[in-house]
């Protein structure tokens, strides 16, 4: 529990951080503070049982490179998940109504219909057909179906991910683009240590590992000359970088000069004029999916599973 209040706490120090640098935001800083926060409150209330992992699949799914589960067999608690649904329309803001609207919709027929496992199913599975069949349902946009349906389900998987990721050996190397738990790409980067070391925050399940410093994640490219980096206003502590290669992007931030341990999930959120200029230079976001796991996903004309774009 003191644990828990430790980091609710932080999470307030660091939103009023990010508050008084970026007070453009406005009202969406406390969203996205009482968003995350929410998340945190809920995995500590999640009743699930996480899949057995006998000790020679682990082994061999590390040797091989592989991660230890696949997005769609995480288990879900689905009371869980429509309880976090229903609190995310306390604190949508006012002038988001549309959002308000589709919260209430979706929640309306799952706990109508009784469909709350059948719409996370969807969410695990990731696919366009399938949200987009819950849009049309609740006659809604399918990003605030996608967007509501992730936000849910996140206690469950930051549980999951947590749970897992002890049964990986932190002194095996491991230094792939795609996180050793479930093979997604990460929603952001950090670097800590004296030594600059780089790790990646899954988009999927929050475990955090350590990648190589000079990477493409999404094409694994290292040729120094097709790789490079911008920052906004001579600010070193946050930077965007980039691939010439495939023309992707992922957001970084140097931890070291901060006080306080960033919670990473916020800092994403609260980075979107960094994505903004990024896709105004011609450069793409990772997707939460990385191609060299889930290749399957890429195989419809090449392109990235619109579900799985991080918007």
């Amino acid at each position: 529990m003191e644990n828990l209040r430790e980091k609710l706490t932080n999470i307030e120090r660091q939103a009023m951080r990010i508050g008084e640098m970026r007070p453009a935001y406005g009202t969406m800083i406390a969203f996205y503070e009482n968003l995350i926060s929410a998340q945190i409150e809920f995995q500590a209330k999640v009743s699930i049982k996480t899949p057995v992992l006998p000790e020679d699949h682990v082994q061999t799914r590390i040797k091989e490179g592989f991660p230890l589960l696949n997005r769609w067999d995480f288990p879900i608690d689905t009371e869980n998940s429509t309880e976090m649904m229903r609190k995310i329309g306390r604190f949508i803001p006012d002038e988001n109504e549309d959002l308000r609207d589709s919260q209430k919709a979706l929640l309306r027929i799952l706990e109508t219909n009784g469909e709350e496992e059948d719409f996370c199913k969807s969410i695990l599975e990731g696919k366009d057909e399938g949200l987009k069949k819950w849009a049309t349902r609740v006659a809604r946009p399918v990003e605030h179906i996608r967007f509501l349906g992730l936000t849910s389900v996140r206690p469950s998987l930051l549980f999951v991910g947590e749970e897992l990721s002890v049964l990986f050996p932190h002194d095996v190397p491991w230094r792939k683009p795609y996180c050793p738990v479930c093979g997604s790409l990460p929603a952001i980067l950090c670097i800590k240590e004296k030594e600059g070391k780089r790790f990646g925050s899954c988009s999927w399940c929050g475990n955090l590992w350590q990648t190589n410093r000079i990477q493409c994640l999404y094409c694994q490219n290292q040729l120094q000359e097709s790789l490079g980096y911008f920052t906004i206003e001579n600010d070193e502590v946050y930077r965007v970088e980039y691939c010439d290669a495939c023309k992707h992007y992922v957001k970084t931030i140097d931890c070291r000069s901060l006080e306080d341990e960033p919670t990473l999930s916020l800092e994403d959120l609260t980075t979107l004029h960094l994505d903004m200029i990024a896709r105004k230079k011609g450069y793409k976001p990772l997707p939460s999916l990385s191609p060299a796991v889930y290749s399957e996903f890429f195989e419809d004309a090449g392109k990235v599973p619109e579900s799985d774009v991080n918007d």
